[in-house]
Order: C-alpha cells, then structure tokens, then sequence
C-alpha cells in the first residue's frame, strides 16, 4: 500500500495502478533493500540483506553484495543530485530520466532525510566497499553489514 500511496502521490488509486504495482520481481526485493537502508530503516534493511543472502549460494554473495552496490552508489548519486537541485529542477531532471511518479517520490522523500555531508559519506564508503570486493572480497559480507550500522 505504500508503495502504491507513493506511486499515485495521494491521488485517487485506480485499477491500472494496481495492475501497474502488483508483481514483485527480484528487482523489486533490491530496490526495499535499499529503499530501507536509505529510509533509516536500518533493521528492516538488514533483515532484508540477511534473507537475500539466505536465498544466494554462498560463493555468490560477493557478486550478490557488488550488485547491491552498484545500485547504492547510483541511487546516492540520484539524492545527491536531488539534494543539490531545487524540487522544481529535479522533477525535470527526473522526468527527463524517465523517472516513474513512485521513484521520484521516493527519491525526494529520501534526500531529506539525508545532508549533502551524508550522502558524500556513504559515497566515500560505497568507494571503499567496491575496493574491498576486489581486494579483499571475504571480508566483504562484513564491511557491507557495517554499511547498516
């Protein structure tokens, strides 16, 4: 319901809204993940994380942990632009990146709950995670869970 709240923006929900809204994909599991972790829902993101890497071999959480990464840094990115534009100028940035009515919602929900210093430190610390996945990738599960404290 939230999701769908989100998506119509406190409009009147339609049936075309609900048949946009109802499967839930893989893709669909990363993106609470990581709406949950950039929520401040750090417990829910962990628990999150915690059953994606239950339901991955074990000699694929590292490539498992880089794709969460991956999509972290982008969506880091994505606030920090929002944080650095007037709401005006990234709804037409947004659009422009063909950016659905529910992300860009979320995504200025988001960065008010951040400072531009915040962000530029999880940025820091995305840069550091991707190092260590190359350099030293069995230490990667816990410098990643450390990302949720």
């Amino acid at each position: 319901l939230n999701k769908l709240h989100a998506f119509t923006q406190g409009k009147t929900i339609t049936a075309k809204d609900i048949t946009s809204m109802e499967t839930t994909t893989h893709h669909d599991a990363l993106w609470d993940l990581l709406n949950a972790l950039l929520s401040g829902n750090k417990k829910t993101a962990a628990n999150l994380l915690h059953k994606r890497l239950e339901a991955t071999p074990t000699n694929s959480h590292a490539a498992e942990l880089r794709t969460l990464l991956t999509l972290f840094a982008g969506q880091v990115k994505t606030l920090l632009v929002a944080k650095r534009l007037s709401p005006t100028a990234f709804n037409a940035y947004a659009k422009k990146a063909r950016f659905s009515k529910g992300r860009i919602f979320m995504v200025s929900k988001q960065a008010n709950t951040f400072t531009e210093e915040n962000l530029k430190d999880l940025q820091q610390k995305t840069i550091t995670l991707f190092v260590t996945s190359v350099t030293e990738p069995k230490i990667l599960k816990a410098q990643f869970s450390l990302l949720l404290l």
